[in-house]
């Protein structure tokens, strides 16, 4: 937001839009009901593909629960293929909290020591965890944090994720290699 800090402020930026600049947000495939599925037999189908099937399971017959995507394809006044975004709207951006990108780069539980080591070194030397995760100059990481902590970062900032939608109560994943 680039607004007065004032109560006035904050509700224009919130009711109007005036100072929004955009969003920081998860990746919406990580929720447990993006795409359409059924948990018991493991399948996850995107609109298109459960429409191919008529909200059927191709593995047992019972009917898919349908996903937020699918709801959003039928609520649309617009194609797949269209512009994601109106010229009204505000630009986003989608990030992976930064101890899950250095538990993807090294291979351990967030929840482990190595990781949580390595991410409060990288706020020690780097900064806040937006910063280094979108700003700070991937050269500083490379040297405080590693080629593979580089790669995976510059992936992040990239979009160059491999997304596995949740669906049916199963959570998504964002990958980064």
């Amino acid at each position: 937001m680039d607004i007065e800090l004032s109560y006035q402020g904050l509700w224009n930026a919130v009711q109007k839009g005036e100072g929004l600049e955009g969003t920081i947000e998860f990746f919406p495939e990580e929720g447990k009901y993006h795409f359409d599925g059924h948990r018991k037999c493991g399948i996850c189908l995107s609109p298109k593909e459960a429409e191919k099937y008529n909200g059927i399971c191709p593995v047992c017959g019972k009917k898919l629960t349908m996903g937020v995507d699918h709801r959003i394809m039928q609520l649309s006044d617009r194609d797949e293929g269209a512009a994601a975004m109106p010229e009204s709207g505000r630009p986003y951006e989608s990030l992976v909290p930064l101890p899950e990108v250095v538990s993807a780069c090294i291979g351990f539980s967030t929840a482990s020591k190595k990781v949580q080591g390595q991410y409060e070194m990288l706020l020690e030397k780097l900064g806040a965890e937006f910063q280094v995760l979108r700003e700070v100059p991937l050269e500083d990481i490379r040297v405080a944090g590693g080629d593979v902590l580089t790669e995976g970062i510059r992936r992040l900032r990239k979009g160059e994720v491999i997304r596995k939608p949740g669906f049916d109560g199963e959570y998504g994943k964002i990958e980064l290699f």
